[in-house]
């Protein structure tokens, strides 16, 4: 599956590159992942390759989930080990 640049944005697929360009304006991120183990790893930067928010795996089927109010420019995500994020946008 590819990566769905919608509300809410689904992530599968990383990436060292920008993969939206634009305002992007947080309610909540959501990491869902059945896979993962121990120490799988979730980042989310900006364009800037500013950490906006991680997330580190305690063992298999871990989901974290983050209400946040806040907004960035451009989003890289450039570790996510296994699963799907769910960024929810306002």
């Amino acid at each position: 599956m590819a990566n769905i640049l919608k509300n809410p944005m689904v992530i599968d697929t990383p990436s060292g590159s920008v993969i939206y360009a634009q305002e992007i304006i947080v309610q909540a991120f959501r990491w869902v992942s059945p896979a993962a183990v121990a120490g799988h790893q979730c980042v989310v930067q900006d364009k800037n390759g500013i950490p906006v928010w991680e997330s580190v795996a305690s063992g298999a089927n871990y989901e974290d989930v983050d209400h946040l109010e806040f907004s960035f420019f451009g989003l890289i995500v450039p570790t996510l080990a296994s699963g799907k994020l769910y960024i929810y946008t306002g």
